[in-house]
């Protein structure tokens, strides 16, 4: 779950309503400049599946008891990561070896810095334990690729490493918007995103309070876009675990919809 709350309420959003808004974004790229691994259909299964083995969890959420309210993505305890993640990249996996690769590298990712480009944190053994997993998951997952002739391309040179980054790109737009957008001092940068003339590009995000994004360079089609995702609203804390999930089958559903803007146009606008 993503728990957020605004206005003395608390929004609670589905990881499969944040694999929409990935889906959205992807939908919305500006393919004629930024490159889309081939085949397209599998880039996007793992786009809209990458957080798959949250299933259950929307399901039924746990329960967070020293604050009433489900586990967020940032709170989860070990015991729940330690399940999720690795059913992510099997989910993935048993549809390609390509897409459980990648959904593999995204993992890692999560708990490594995103290979180099942050900060990793120190990790619990039992998390320890499951990146190493998922590690040798994607390695065999490579040594598959590798040896058929047909998929041997996928993974060729920086094909990998391009389709992650993009795959990144729509993870961590997605994620800000499922937030609320929260308003930030200073931009967010999504680094290395493939561009078609073969080149990379670092895009800047400056979020907006309670409107949208703005982006620098936009990577979409057109000046704008708008998505839209599903969350439930919750008015009070709960005491316990059935009450929770009480709270949350009563809940009212409220669409919310946020822009993504490109900062040229709003810097034009302004003029």
């Amino acid at each position: 779950m993503i728990v957020t709350s605004a206005g003395g309420d608390t929004f609670v959003t589905t990881l499969a309503e944040h694999l929409r808004t990935a889906g959205q974004l992807f939908a919305a790229l500006d393919d004629s400049t930024y490159e889309v691994p081939e085949p397209r259909e599998l880039f996007a299964y793992a786009v809209e599946n990458h957080d798959a083995g949250w299933a259950t969890e929307d399901e039924a959420p746990s329960f967070n008891s020293d604050v009433g309210l489900p586990f967020d993505v940032s709170t989860l305890p070990t015991s729940l990561s330690t399940r999720i993640y690795p059913e992510s990249v099997e989910l993935n996996g048993a549809h390609h070896p390509y897409c459980g690769l990648l959904v593999g590298m995204h993992a890692q990712g999560l708990f490594n810095g995103r290979f180099g480009e942050g900060e990793a944190g120190e990790l619990e053994p039992e998390m320890k334990q499951m990146l190493q997993l998922i590690e040798a998951r994607c390695d065999e997952y490579r040594d598959h690729l590798q040896g058929d002739p047909t998929t041997r391309d996928l993974i060729i040179g920086s094909r990998l490493e391009r389709s992650y980054r993009l795959l990144q790109l729509f993870d961590r737009l997605a994620l800000h918007l499922n937030l609320g957008v929260p308003p930030r001092n200073t931009p967010i940068v999504v680094h290395g995103i493939p561009k078609c003339d073969g080149s990379e590009v670092d895009i800047l995000v400056h979020p907006r309070e309670a409107d949208g994004l703005l982006l620098e360079p936009f990577p979409f089609v057109g000046d704008e876009i708008k998505v839209r995702f599903v969350s439930r609203k919750l008015h009070v804390k709960s005491r316990t675990h059935e009450e929770l999930l009480d709270a949350l089958d009563q809940a009212d559903s409220v669409e919310r919809s946020f822009y993504l803007r490109s900062s040229a146009s709003e810097e034009s606008a302004a003029v």
